[in-house]
């Protein structure tokens, strides 16, 4: 996983520029303020792809007709050219107000429309090109765990600790991306659980998800947690022992252990509205006489 913090670094240059669209890569604090060991890094042995550039002959055989935000093969992306070019029909301009296909200023609302649905058509091609998510299998799973980052070494061990000690075989998908991919899709759509791992307070990809497959709401739970410290097996595991339902629709948890204990101490306490009854009722005075005072007072 630490080769792809390199990796990440030169794709997503050429992401960039196929899709002509900003790219960010975040990084765990952890992973880059401390030494790890890595497999060497592979340098790309292949020239990078820029994407759609028209150069000074592409520009003659189109006689000059060209759009900068044309979409001439239906993925949203239009053809460019770089700057030196020679051509005198290559240059365009980029406003940052509304334009159309040929980058000259409008305001036509059909005109804006069409640019967005592009935009749109633009963010599903997208899909092809950023890195897909990395899975870890198990055999029999019934449950999905997803995670991103460093994380997963603690989800491994966790999805090993739950199968070996409470009999819970899961599936492990590491997401590596956004927009999600083709293979984000399938697995979502195979689990009824699916629990969402990851270091912060707000569950930050479980709100993406949420926002994204609204469909798969009611499958999708949070696992948040974040003390300042790497994720540990043991509240990936806990986290997710909270929340798991088994197929019979009980709770299997340490929060049901509590829930248990719970009842069986307000079994042993009086109801509050027995003690207020009982509160309600004079309360008489048991007084002991003997035989021998009672006499006495006769006389």
């Amino acid at each position: 996983m630490f080769f792809e913090c390199f990796e990440f670094g030169w794709k997503s240059f050429e992401i960039a520029e196929r899709i002509q669209t900003p790219v960010f890569v975040p990084s765990d604090l952890d992973m880059g303020m401390n030494q790890w060991i890595s497999k060497p890094f592979e340098y790309p042995n292949v020239p990078m792809d820029r994407g759609k550039v028209l150069l000074e002959k592409d520009i003659e055989d189109l006689k000059g007709s060209w759009g900068r935000y044309l979409d001439k093969d239906g993925d949203g992306i239009g053809y460019r050219t770089f700057p030196g070019n020679k051509h005198p029909l290559s240059s365009y301009f980029t406003r940052g107000t509304g334009h159309d296909e040929y980058a000259k200023y409008t305001e036509e609302a059909s005109v804006y429309l069409d640019n967005m649905d592009r935009l749109k058509r633009k963010n599903e091609t997208a899909k092809k090109y950023v890195p897909a998510p990395m899975m870890h299998s198990m055999k029999g799973a019934t449950v999905g765990i997803i995670a991103y980052g460093s994380t997963e070494a603690a989800v491994l061990e966790a999805q090993y600790q739950l199968d070996a000690e409470h009999g819970l075989k899961t599936d492990f998908m590491r997401i590596r991306s956004v927009p999600f991919t083709k293979e984000v899709d399938a697995f979502l759509a195979k689990y009824d659980q699916i629990f969402v791992v990851e270091m912060n307070r707000d569950g930050q990809m479980h709100q993406i998800l949420l926002t994204e497959y609204a469909q798969y709401a009611v499958n999708l739970k949070s696992v948040a947690f974040g003390d300042g410290m790497p994720a540990s097996a043991k509240w990936v595991r806990e986290g997710i022992l909270a929340k798991y339902v088994k197929a019979d629709g009980k709770q299997k948890a340490a929060a049901s252990k509590k829930k248990a204990t719970a009842k069986k101490v307000t079994k042993k306490a009086a109801p509050a509205s027995k003690l207020k009854k009982d509160a309600k009722k004079p309360v008489k005075k048991a007084v002991v006489k003997s035989k021998s005072s009672a006499k006495s007072k006769r006389k």
